[in-house]
């Protein structure tokens, strides 16, 4: 399993809510959704999301600690999360 996504990457995903790179660039600067910024200049900021940092917001999103007008689907969240913790 990967250490680390893309927002492409988890925007592509079956497994994660969320399916607009904008609104997951939005929610880690909100800061709902860990990041690194791995971009080269000042201005252009390119994030890789760790997978602990994947697994903890889909811990809040299925506990219902985050915004609920996004459509989830616990079962491949709970797969996510089961694959997490097997590694």
């Amino acid at each position: 399993m990967k250490q680390y996504y893309t927002v492409k990457e988890l925007a592509l995903a079956d497994w994660f809510p969320v399916k607009s790179m904008i609104t997951i660039n939005k929610l880690i600067e909100l800061g709902q959704l860990t990041a690194l910024n791995v971009g080269y200049g000042a201005n252009m900021k390119r994030y890789k999301v760790p997978r602990k940092a994947v697994a903890h917001y889909l811990t809040l999103r299925l506990s219902g600690k985050l915004k609920k007008d996004l459509k989830i689907d616990k079962e491949s969240i709970i797969d996510f999360l089961a694959k997490h913790d097997e590694s």
